[in-house]
């Protein structure tokens, strides 16, 4: 889920399975077995961490993924945060929260997309650069990210591109944001693949390349 602000800002709010457990800088208990620890904190990003009581942890984020800016984000995330617990602790917890076996989460954007962002001209002589474990650049102007939406479709309409439903977003002058659905978690948890690029051709290379949607 994303925020577009003034000056081409773009705020990013992501909700998914945590691969790591992080380091905690802070930790409260929510009842319940239930408890939260923020993970990550600075002028521009924020991380917090839903754990049960069987270790595994979900995790809310929100970045401030472009513009020239100082934006904090631990509200935001509490916010969300909250609403999570309120859906867990009103006895709606999800039976089964692992994710599906066609994942995107488990994969390595970097080596995944590579091909498919050279197979663009422009980007044929790009290095690929690991920017955090769910999301890679070539230069500025080609970054390819897995994430999780929780409204995916409802605005703008998907269209189809390489055989998956795929929406696009302009997130600022030349750029625009492509997704591509990939597996259903939940009517509000999609997987999604998703660039930040100033060619959308590269979706059309990338969607073939990865599991079965």
């Amino acid at each position: 889920m994303g925020v577009l602000l003034p000056d081409d800002g773009y705020v990013r709010m992501q909700v998914g399975l945590a691969d790591e457990a992080g380091k905690a800088l802070d930790t409260r208990e929510a009842g319940h077995g239930l408890s939260v620890r923020t993970v990550q904190r600075d002028k521009t990003f924020c991380a917090q961490q839903i754990v049960f009581a069987d270790g595994v942890r979900v995790e809310v984020s929100g970045d401030v993924y472009s513009g020239d800016f100082a934006m904090e984000q631990c509200g935001p995330v509490k916010g969300m945060v909250e609403h999570i617990l309120e859906y867990l602790l009103a006895n709606k917890r999800p039976g089964n929260i692992e994710p599906a076996p066609n994942t995107l989460r488990s994969l390595d954007p970097c080596a995944v997309a590579d091909k498919a962002v050279k197979s663009v001209a422009a980007f044929r002589g790009a290095r690929a650069s690991e920017l955090d474990e769910h999301r890679c650049a070539w230069t500025e102007k080609a970054v390819v990210f897995f994430g999780w939406s929780d409204d995916f479709g409802k605005d703008p309409a998907p269209f189809s591109l390489a055989g998956r439903e795929t929406v696009e977003r302009e997130i600022g002058e030349g750029t625009c944001s492509v997704s591509g659905k990939h597996v259903a978690n939940g009517p509000n948890d999609i997987e999604t693949a998703t660039i930040h690029v100033r060619n959308p051709d590269i979706a059309a290379a990338l969607w073939p390349l990865l599991p079965k949607a």
